[in-house]
């Protein structure tokens, strides 16, 4: 008798053996979809103190910035080219 798991794709020499090995990987699929989900909530926590930190410079420098729908449009209100540079590099990346 050959006995072969679909969920892991492999074949054992018993039954209990078959039982084990899916419940082992079921598990290791789940801690591991459980770890992304983490990663992502971390990796969402992280831009939103980067966006909030981005808007107090902003804010601090004196640039005009507005958030909208398709990301930010941002001016700078000084007659430096770095800082209009700045300020177009900024929009670009948000």
């Amino acid at each position: 008798m050959i006995i072969s798991s679909e969920i892991t794709g492999k074949e054992y020499k018993s039954v209990e053996a078959c039982l084990a090995d899916e419940k082992a990987f079921k598990e290791k699929q789940e801690a591991e979809k459980k770890a992304k989900e983490e990663h992502q909530k971390k990796l969402d926590e992280a831009y939103k103190k980067a966006i909030d930190a981005c808007e107090d410079y902003l804010k601090l420098s004196g640039f005009d910035f507005k958030r909208t729908e398709n990301g930010y449009t941002i001016k700078s209100n000084s007659d430096d080219e770095l800082d209009r540079m700045f300020a177009e590099i900024l929009q670009l990346m948000l």
